[in-house]
């Protein structure tokens, strides 16, 4: 595989990934997917191509707006939209989002409440919510790569009720097996403490 293709491949496919945070249509974000599969398997350098006036619609999957964002990048080398998206949200999103147990719009939330609740965006922060034994949104693996990750994690009960709170217990027992420290858990901070790592990660 030529090594700036697999370059531009991964910027649009950060970007798809940024998009669906941003809750763009499903149809674009696989466009972009597309897109970056196509300029994957390119058996040539998409990007010298494209300085030769090769169009990237050449490519399969790539329409008129891809091409003139392909055209973007060879010029620049970046795209613009992804940067602005980048600079929108808290950095380590993408790599939460491949954490086994969350998704797009558990990440999608966490960014919204960290951002615009706490006006912070750089914030690693990683909701483990347990209500019982057999609801665990976060497994001991993905416990453990949060923390190689450098995520902080926050573990909930998730109770409705005075009597639901011993689940807290469940989402404990998770986070030890994820080999997890009493500095991994915000749970263990004091509010000052807490306030302070929220506003200055």
């Amino acid at each position: 595989m030529l090594v700036r293709n697999l370059e531009l491949a991964s910027a649009l496919e950060r970007l798809a990934q940024y998009l669906e945070l941003d809750g763009a249509d499903r149809f674009r974000t696989r466009a972009y997917r597309r897109a970056a599969r196509s300029v994957r398997a390119a058996p040539y350098d998409v990007l010298e191509a494209v300085t030769h006036d090769r169009d990237p619609a050449d490519l399969p999957g790539v329409g008129p707006r891809l091409a003139g964002l392909i055209r973007s990048y060879a010029r620049s080398g970046h795209l613009t939209r992804l940067q602005e998206l980048e600079a929108r949200y808290p950095c380590g999103l993408l790599e939460l989002i491949r954490i086994p147990g969350l998704g797009v719009r558990r990440v999608r939330g966490c960014s919204s409440v960290l951002s615009d609740g706490l006006g912070c965006n750089k914030t690693k922060i990683l909701i483990c919510c347990t209500r019982d034994s057999h609801r665990l949104d976060l497994d001991d693996v993905a416990c453990r790569r949060a923390k190689e990750l450098g995520v902080r994690v926050a573990i909930s009960s998730d109770a409705h009720s005075t009597r639901e709170l011993d689940y807290l217990r469940w989402g404990i027992d998770q986070a030890r097996r994820g080999w997890l420290e009493p500095k991994d858990v915000v749970n263990t901070l004091d509010l000052e403490d807490l306030l302070r790592l929220l506003r200055n990660p």
